[in-house]
């Protein structure tokens, strides 16, 4: 809700549909016209035999709860918006490496990539290339993580 004030468009996924109804609630409460929601829960039955956490191609949640489902349909929603769309993207999920994976051509030239949790370094495994040449690392002042 922070962001519905200060940009012309807000689009959110989540998974977690007791979440997805807060939000729902407060977008209806107080007006708020530029957030589009979007639900899409895991689905059943893991990709891979073994899913790697690290592997944005497994789709899959080191969360207890994750275990046997996977987040593809909910990481690969953005594909549908067009390359270079977004000025800034927030990832704070489930399945975060594959959510990345799916973000970084979405993402504007000079747009905004934040990782929540991103000093869990399995997170940024599969992209250290690509965001030590296209990225600049900016420090959270409050706990000096990365961001």
């Amino acid at each position: 809700m922070f962001f519905t004030s200060r940009a012309g468009e807000v689009v959110t996924t989540e998974h977690n549909k007791e979440w997805f109804a807060v939000l729902s609630d407060v977008v209806k409460k107080k007006s708020i016209t530029n957030w589009k929601g979007n639900l899409i829960e895991a689905a059943k039955g893991d990709l891979f035999p073994v899913p790697e956490k690290a592997n944005p191609e497994h789709s899959s949640s080191v969360d207890k709860e994750s275990k046997g489902f996977n987040y593809k349909t909910y990481a690969s929603s953005i594909d549908k918006f067009e390359d270079e769309y977004f000025d800034f993207i927030l990832v704070d999920g489930r399945s975060r490496p594959s959510c990345i994976k799916h973000s970084l051509p979405k993402l504007k030239k000079n747009g905004y990539l934040v990782v929540h949790n991103s000093h869990r370094e399995y997170y940024l495994e599969y992209f250290k290339d690509i965001l030590a040449k296209d990225f600049t690392r900016e420090l959270d002042d409050l706990d000096q993580r990365l961001i």
